[in-house]
């Protein structure tokens, strides 16, 4: 995930997975077990959500953390 950018429909079968594991404990859910939309879910603590990583976002940002680091020529800890 850090190294190539998952496509838009990859992103969503796993929020699918993660959603379901989250509200209902199993692999398959439906609509009526959200207690929460998952947007809200995603929002920060501080804005009212639960802190639930946005995979889509934390794709961009590690994207661009290694672009960084290629064009600044940082050295890896």
């Amino acid at each position: 995930m850090g190294t190539i950018e998952l496509h838009k429909t990859i992103l969503h079968k796993i929020d699918g997975s993660r959603r379901s594991m989250f509200w209902k404990g199993s692999a398959q859910s439906k609509g009526g077990d959200c207690q929460v939309a998952w947007d809200l879910a995603c929002a920060g603590r501080h804005e009212g959500g639960l802190g639930v990583r946005d995979l889509q976002t934390q794709n961009t940002c590690l994207l661009h953390g290694l672009l960084h680091k290629v064009v600044t020529r940082a050295d890896s800890p």
